[in-house]
């Protein structure tokens, strides 16, 4: 980031991670929460109520459902 900020002609792309300086396990939810996003890639919902519906099945909390199907 130091780089993209003086010399932003060097830097076509990047990409900022937020993570802490430490050495983690990835959570066991983790797992899931990627079945359930391929689940929503297999069936090509086009609508984000039926996105949901799927997710349902790796998660009943609505606001960590949300934050997986946020665009970017």
């Amino acid at each position: 980031m130091a780089i993209a900020l003086r010399a932003p002609d060097l830097v076509q792309d990047l990409v900022a991670v937020d993570n802490a300086p430490v050495d983690a396990t990835l959570s066991s939810d983790f797992a899931k929460y990627v079945k359930g996003m391929a689940k929503i890639q297999e069936s090509s919902v086009t609508r984000q109520a039926d996105a949901d519906k799927i997710l349902r099945d790796y998660e009943e909390v609505s606001p960590i459902r949300q934050l997986y199907m946020k665009r970017q």
